[in-house]
């Protein structure tokens, strides 16, 4: 696959496999080592001090990228929560960071984003690449909720689209992830224990995944942890910037012992 084309439908799926599963919730070193070679600087926000310790470097990671920008008075806001329309524009720059080219935005598709609102492209180019959908929440498909905090299993299924898009191949496990409390009949059941192989997403200490909860805990604080394992995957599996061949992992997302050299 190109980063600068759509990726292959048609291409045989990707094995999701626990090659390099995060725990605990910040992103291992070497998962940020992988999406910021090198590290980054410390990010400049003004309430760099109410930052989590354990997410400050995929915070400076991400903030690097130009992922996570923060708000217009120099203040970074992690006790804020994350809307759905928000975390379009996360997985987007997300995406471009990592070399691959998203669609253009199709004709409006959700009648609650107001065109050139701030998120308006980020969405639709994500529903134009099938990464997102509408009708959560009991909403209709024309309606996307872009107010709506982003529940962890929905974060499911944006992560595990948006690295079957870069990709070219959708990710498929054959391992449970066992949360006692995500039944088979939730949507996002499958894409929960396909996030949870390689480590995209992880579940609570007393084997939970808490699917209805904002993602996670309604705060900012692990959002970068997301970011940086997504790049990361791309970056194991040498998405190395735009108009590069994407060359998969033998084994799987997140099997590959060391990053792919240019990343």
């Amino acid at each position: 696959m190109r980063c600068g084309s759509a990726p292959p439908r048609a291409s045989p799926g990707i094995r999701a496999t626990r090659g390099i599963r995060a725990t605990g919730g910040p992103a291992p070193a070497e998962l940020v080592a992988a999406a910021c070679p090198g590290g980054a600087a410390a990010a400049g926000f003004a309430d760099r001090a109410a930052i989590p310790q354990a997410h400050l470097e995929a915070v400076d990671c991400v903030a690097s990228r130009d992922i996570a920008r923060g708000f217009a008075d120099g203040t970074y806001g992690p006790a804020q929560a994350v809307r759905r329309d928000q975390m379009a524009s996360f997985i987007v720059r997300t995406l471009q960071a990592a070399g691959v080219s998203l669609p253009a935005p199709r004709a409006q598709r959700f009648v609650d984003v107001a065109a050139g609102s701030t998120h308006d492209t980020a969405i639709h180019q994500l529903a134009a690449a099938g990464i997102v959908a509408g009708g959560p929440g009991g909403l209709s498909a024309d309606f996307y909720g872009p107010d709506q905090p982003i529940r962890r299993d929905q974060m499911a299924s944006f992560l595990v689209r948006a690295a079957g898009y870069a990709t070219g191949s959708e990710l498929t496990t054959d391992q449970s992830a066992g949360f006692s409390d995500v039944p088979a009949g939730n949507v996002h059941a499958a894409n929960i224990d396909t996030a949870a192989a390689p480590g995209l997403a992880q579940g609570r200490g007393d084997g939970t995944y808490g699917p209805a909860a904002p993602d996670p805990g309604g705060v900012w604080p692990a959002r970068p942890g997301r970011c940086v394992r997504l790049i990361a995957t791309f970056a194991y599996c040498d998405v190395s910037g735009a108009g590069a061949t994407v060359n998969r992992c033998s084994g799987g997302v997140g099997q590959c012992s060391q990053p792919r050299p240019g990343r």
